[in-house]
């Protein structure tokens, strides 16, 4: 069951050459293995869009009511939750995904993303040959370590911990993926990364170091204490284009039966070729609408 929303909340006119302008504005994470089975996690829209519904390669799941109809990678359905009277256009536009790989250190000239402030203390061991992945857990002597950097086959780890472990042993994993045990031979204490230290990385002044600030490196060199970053990745989508003509399914029937409007989005790369945003790429997209009936010449 669905429940038309109603518009002129913005508390000021936009003016323009249509009767009763109406914008719906929306943005979503594209993740196409999410066991939710929609293709896509956290939409927002101020509740006026009632799904959206991307590729999945889970079951295809229910939202709202509605089942997702798995459309081939490229394709997003997006299902409001009024009806309109003219599609009048849009915008769309991504924030790049991250590159999946948290740093330590940095390029003088590139651009990071924050992924841990460093507020916790960390310890960096030295390990014979292993892997173990980001977020996976490890025990010594009846403390915990978090593992903040990906390595695969290396030989340096970074943890953050409440204490430290013994000043040599055995790391042994009790979540996550990655080696069942680590041997290290040694382990050094890193304090918190403190503001001092990311306005040196190039934070700029006046900002606190938070999770997914961004900044241009100011130097080749090391962060400092725990803080890590990771570097850009892309959504490899350079356009995104209505499928269809539009007005023939924005006016539904039955909206509290079967939603509003549907728009049809098919998203391309730079060769014009049907293509998925990569994962925990963030879309983002505004549809515009004529909610009158009034016209001079079509529009």
């Amino acid at each position: 069951m669905s429940q038309a929303r109603g518009f002129g909340l913005n508390g000021k006119s936009i003016y323009a050459n249509v009767a009763k302008l109406m914008l719906v504005e929306c943005n979503f994470v594209v993740d196409h293995t999410n066991g939710n089975g929609l293709g896509i996690r956290s939409l927002k829209s101020n509740g006026y869009i009632e799904n959206v519904f991307m590729n999945t390669t889970a079951t295809p799941g229910v939202n709202n009511g509605f089942t997702n109809p798995n459309p081939i990678a490229g394709y997003a359905l997006i299902q409001f939750k009024n009806n309109f009277n003219k599609y009048l256009g849009g915008t769309f536009g991504f924030v790049s995904p991250l590159s999946g790989t948290s740093l330590t250190s940095m390029t003088a000239g590139h651009a990071y993303t924050i992924t841990n402030v460093g507020a916790a203390l960390g310890y960096k061991f030295t390990v014979s040959s292993g892997s173990a992945t980001q977020g996976a857990t490890y025990t010594n002597s009846g403390v915990t370590y978090t593992v903040l950097a990906t390595i695969s086959s290396g030989t340096t780890l970074y943890t953050s911990g409440a204490s430290a472990p013994a000043a040599s042993g055995t790391l042994t994993k009790a979540s996550g993926t990655g080696d069942s045990t680590l041997t290290y031979s040694a382990f050094t204490l890193q304090g918190a990364t403190t503001l001092a230290q990311w306005n040196t990385a190039g934070l700029p002044a006046g900002l606190t170091p938070t999770v997914g600030q961004s900044f241009i490196s100011l130097a080749t060199a090391q962060i400092g204490g725990s803080g890590q970053v990771m570097a850009q990745s892309a959504s490899g989508i350079l356009g995104a284009e209505v499928v269809g003509d539009p007005n023939q399914s924005i006016a539904n029937s039955s909206v509290i039966t079967n939603a509003g409007a549907q728009i049809l989005v098919q998203f391309l790369n730079g060769s014009a070729a049907l293509t998925a945003p990569a994962d925990t790429s963030v879309c983002a997209m505004s549809f515009w609408f004529d909610g009158s009936t009034v016209t001079v010449d079509g529009i």
